[in-house]
């Protein structure tokens, strides 16, 4: 009843209209904005000389784990989502993004975030205090893993739980323990 067409002034409805991403006071925030924000990054990145994006790794890697953040509590909340990876110069051509399922998101992202990993410094000097590094990007792919590996078994479960399945891959476990 909460998702129903009528269910302006529920309790998720406008959990969920700000999680996808909302305009309020000028700006734009939520999952969606900031994954555009992120894939126009990338992009730019793409372009850049080698010596530029050498001297940008690690931001590349924070914005890999911000996509990857972002779709990690998008999905917790709804499931199924569109997986967007590249920007929108002005208006698509028609506004249908296909919701991507779960298990390739999480194919995605996990993939993402193992490349982060790599490109993240351990620490970072003191004014630099906020930036993301590699334990926390280790963390919350240890948590991608064992996310994955805890709802394996639900691919031909109850409709309730097999929203839940991420895929399975037999190694998840082994991996969540190595990046924990």
């Amino acid at each position: 009843d909460g998702w129903g067409p009528n269910a302006l002034n529920t309790r998720m409805t406008p959990n969920v209209v700000t999680l996808i991403g909302s305009a309020g006071g000028g700006v734009s925030e939520g999952v969606y904005p900031e994954v555009s924000r992120v894939n126009i990054f990338m992009e730019n990145y793409a372009n850049l000389s080698a010596a530029d994006q050498t001297k940008l790794l690690a931001r590349k890697g924070e914005m890999l784990f911000l996509r990857t953040y972002a779709y990690y509590m998008l999905t917790n909340v709804v499931g199924d989502a569109p997986l967007i990876l590249h920007s929108y110069q002005g208006l698509p051509a028609n506004f249908n993004f296909p919701k991507t399922s779960i298990e390739l998101i999480y194919k995605q992202i996990i993939g993402d975030l193992r490349q982060a990993v790599l490109l993240l410094p351990s620490t970072v000097a003191a004014t630099d205090l906020g930036r993301i590094t590699k334990p926390a990007a280790a963390h919350l792919l240890a948590k991608l893993y064992l996310a994955r590996a805890q709802a394996a078994g639900w691919a031909s479960a109850e409709p309730h739980l097999k929203m839940l399945y991420k895929g399975s891959v037999t190694t998840d476990l082994d991996s969540a323990n190595y990046y924990a």
